[in-house]
């Protein structure tokens, strides 16, 4: 870091920036590191050598910090997991370094499941992206429920074309996009449940 900023607004609110000189993994610019409110409680973000937040507590006015979540990064610089302190309940991040590519915690690149668990060993649930060669997202689904939103995109465009409910061996809810000059057209059809 090189500096810091603070700017209070007419509630008297604070808010805390440390700014950073650019690096490989962010450019140049202010982080928020922490905000007190007017009776003197804070919210701290515990900021690493790239200005990414590593941790977040309160600080209550006159009282020591209160550790609430961690945040680890993977070698590619992307959000691995978050973690409540107080619970031990997680959020794990995996990616592929393609569209369709292995996942894992360690790649950077596509982000591809999304697991919510408590101490790491036991999944309550999962979320899994999927993308079209052309990068761009096609569907996610719910890994437990089996629910899922999926997107039909026109290669050419680049458009969502329609994006339709899935789940329970039934499809929900369909929504058509259809594009003009200086308009959109939606268009809805299928089941509510």
């Amino acid at each position: 870091g090189y500096g810091s900023l603070t700017i209070e607004d007419t509630s008297h609110t604070v808010r805390h920036f440390k700014s950073y000189l650019p690096n490989n993994n962010t450019g140049a610019g202010a982080v928020l590191e922490k905000i007190t409110d007017k009776f003197g409680n804070a919210l701290n973000f515990t900021l690493d050598t790239y200005g990414r937040v590593t941790a977040i507590g309160v600080t209550p006015n006159g009282s020591t910090l209160i550790p609430y979540l961690t945040l680890t990064y993977n070698t590619s610089g992307c959000i691995a997991q978050i973690k409540n302190v107080a619970t031990s309940h997680q959020m794990t991040f995996s990616y592929s370094t393609t569209s369709d590519g292995s996942i894992n915690v360690l790649n950077g690149g596509y982000l591809r499941r999304v697991s919510y668990s408590y101490n790491g060993t036991n999944t309550l649930w999962a979320a899994e992206y999927n993308y079209n060669s052309a990068g761009m997202l096609i569907s996610a689904v719910n890994t437990t429920s089996k629910l899922g939103i999926h997107y039909d995109v026109n290669s050419v465009t680049k458009r969502v074309g329609v994006a339709y409910e899935t789940g329970n061996g039934s499809n929900g809810q369909r929504i058509s996009f259809i594009y003009g000059t200086d308009f959109t057209q939606v268009r809805s059809s299928g089941s509510d449940d």
